[in-house]
């Protein structure tokens, strides 16, 4: 899941960088011919991802992330074309329309779910055959959608914001422009922005993710008693229908109204409830220790320094090559937004495997061990961690570069419960590696908006 979040987070910024392109290497003056041009290399590439899933047959299902990986390089090398080759967006018949940019980035999306929908297809009908891999596929793509949300919500308000007058507002404010004030009002919509996608996500993920109200039960009541114990608020306990093959638990939102307690059906099917207990007590760890609240700042922290990192590199790059080259205005244009992906893309990746991995190991960790402090005993948990792991094919030793694997689990809860100088120094890690952390983002955040 980790992997194809981050997939479509670059999907999003080639689609920004893309949106915003308005001129092409060809065909500038028949859009017509460019369009239907579009829609063939469009059928080719949906073909293409599904031709090679059906070739490799059944060695495709043990290879579903790489082949993931292939079709999302594919469905990017498309977008390309779209943008920048043959400049699509520029000549649509409602880009004078206020909001252009939005149905721009609506049918981006539109192209690549269909292109994702493709790929799922082809795989679900090799293991499940025509019907099964209908409904598969639609469970998948729903899967996405919610983190697509935030995005057409930014641009929405992006379009929406060109209707005001903000310089007739700063005149009146007396605030002028690139000021510290500005700058001030800029980072405070930033934080306002961050607490609204909060609230709007929990709801939007129930709906698209098909989560049902737990049933009535035995299981049900000491769940909902060990949220008492806890002192948890919590909107609803809920079945995660849209991942009805994955054995998981998860909790959206940081706010009770909008929280949420999600399980698979599979983990309430193959857990003992004591294991399911220790399950919902590790994700109420997560909850209390302000992990949900956390994650959306490393997130946007490692945009900022990905973008800040890329900017510097693109620069010098741009300037090396402008002194040796004699480009065309259009083939600079494909050159400036190609190498600041690229170099973006390369950035991202790697500080989201060293920086959002490392804070995620952490996470666990601590999330682990809030089962001590419910008084659960350890057992349990471990239960359920060697029964995930049984289940998923014993990968008890299979590293994992954002949980740890199931077997370094299962021994540091083991080490915690002999020694409480082990709980305290993974929260004493904990305390001073978010304190690093925010140093360091609020240093750059002064870099680059006040160190004029």
């Amino acid at each position: 899941m980790y992997s194809n979040f981050f997939l479509l987070m670059l999907m999003l910024i080639l689609m920004t960088i893309g949106s915003e392109n308005e001129t092409s290497l060809v065909l500038s003056n028949q859009p017509i011919l460019a369009s239907c041009i579009v829609l063939v290399l469009y059928i080719f590439t949906i073909g293409l991802i599904s031709s090679q899933n059906i070739r490799l047959g059944r060695i495709a299902l043990q290879n579903q992330n790489k082949l993931s990986i292939l079709a999302n390089v594919e469905l990017a090398l498309f977008f390309i074309a779209y943008y920048f080759i043959l400049g699509i967006p520029s000549r649509f018949a409602f880009q004078n329309f206020l909001f252009a940019g939005t149905f721009s980035i609506i049918i981006s999306i539109l192209l690549y779910l269909g292109g994702l929908a493709a790929f799922y297809h082809s795989q679900n009908r090799l293991r499940y055959g025509e019907r099964i891999a209908f409904i598969n596929t639609k469970l998948q793509i729903s899967l996405l959608i919610p983190f697509f949300l935030p995005f057409l919500i930014y641009k929405f308000l992006s379009d929406l914001a060109m209707l005001i007058p903000w310089d007739r507002i700063l005149q009146i404010t007396g605030i002028a422009e690139n000021s510290y004030e500005e700058t001030y009002l800029i980072l405070l919509a930033g934080f306002v922005f961050i607490a609204i996608l909060l609230i709007v996500m929990p709801l939007a993920i129930v709906y698209f993710w098909k989560c049902n109200d737990l049933e009535e039960s035995t299981l049900k009541n000491r769940l909902i008693v060990l949220c008492q114990k806890a002192k948890f608020k919590y909107a609803g306990l809920k079945t995660w229908e849209v991942m009805q093959d994955s054995m998981t638990a998860a909790i959206i939102g940081v706010w009770g109204r909008f929280r949420y307690v999600m399980f698979t059906p599979g983990l309430l099917q193959k857990l003992s409830p004591n294991a399911i207990e220790a399950v919902l007590a590790h994700e109420i760890g997560h909850s209390k220790n302000r992990h949900l609240l956390i994650y959306p700042f490393i997130v946007s922290g490692i945009f900022i320094a990905s973008s800040f990192l890329a900017s510097m590199i693109y620069a010098q790059m741009m300037s090396v090559l402008e002194n040796h080259l004699v480009l065309s205005i259009q083939v600079w244009n494909l050159l400036n937004a190609l190498m600041f992906f690229i170099f973006f893309a390369l950035i991202l990746g790697i500080l989201f495997r060293l920086v959002f991995g490392y804070y995620t190991r952490l996470f666990e960790r601590q999330a682990d061990l809030y089962i001590f402090e419910l008084g659960i005993p350890s057992a349990n948990l471990i239960e359920a961690l060697n029964e995930l792991a049984i289940a998923s094919g014993h990968i008890h030793d299979v590293p994992n570069w954002h949980h740890y694997s199931i077997r370094q689990r299962i021994n540091f809860l083991i080490n915690a419960e002999n020694s409480i100088s082990v709980i305290n120094s993974h929260h004493r890690k904990v305390m001073l590696s978010l304190m690093a952390y925010f140093i360091c983002l609020a240093c750059l955040i002064y870099i680059i908006f006040f160190n004029h």
